[in-house]
Order: structure tokens, then sequence, then C-alpha cells
């Protein structure tokens, strides 16, 4: 797990390449707990404003597909900053109390 820790701190590898070196390029129910799989079940299954709508709209802006965005540090803030901003708006709202 240090490797891993040094890998982020340093930038040394890529975000994806991270992912798959620790969770073999997805997350599942298995690497959250109740409360993460929760939210992840809500935030990604909203079709409208959800997961792939925010990052079509936030991420992916003015790119021909979202496949198009590029693997980079920074883009990788700018998706953690949207997860946080709508986890932090799941977490106060009365969905978040009744599904966990």
């Amino acid at each position: 797990m240090d490797e891993f820790n040094d890998a982020v701190e340093s930038q040394k590898m890529s975000p994806a390449e991270i992912l798959f070196a620790m969770c073999d390029g997805k997350l599942t129910s298995e690497d959250l707990n109740d409360e993460g799989n929760a939210f992840a079940d809500a935030y990604y299954q909203d079709t409208s404003t959800g997961y792939l709508p925010d990052y079509i709209k936030y991420i992916a802006v003015g790119l021909p597909t979202i496949y198009h965005v590029q693997d980079t540090w920074e883009n990788f803030g700018l998706v953690s900053h949207m997860i946080s901003e709508k986890y932090s708006e799941w977490e106060h709202s009365s969905n978040a109390r009744n599904q966990h």
C-alpha cells in the first residue's frame, strides 16, 4: 500500500495506472463501505443529474466523447471535486438518511 501512497504523492503514475494497479481498473461494492455504496448507487443510477451527465458537463466539455478526456492529475482533481460536491449534497439530503 505504501508504494501506491508514494505513487499518488509523487504522481509518478497516472490516476488510471494507480486504479488499474490497485483495483484491477474498477471500483466494486467490496471497495466501499455501506455509505459509499449507497452514495455510488444513487449517483451512478441518476441518468439526469448523476455521474455520467456531470462528467460530460464538467469534465468532457468541448470534447467529442468522454473517451477523449486525458488521464491527468488535473482531470483527476476535477473529477474528485465533482464527486465530493455531489457527495456533500447527497449526504445532506433526506435520501442519504434513508439509504444507509
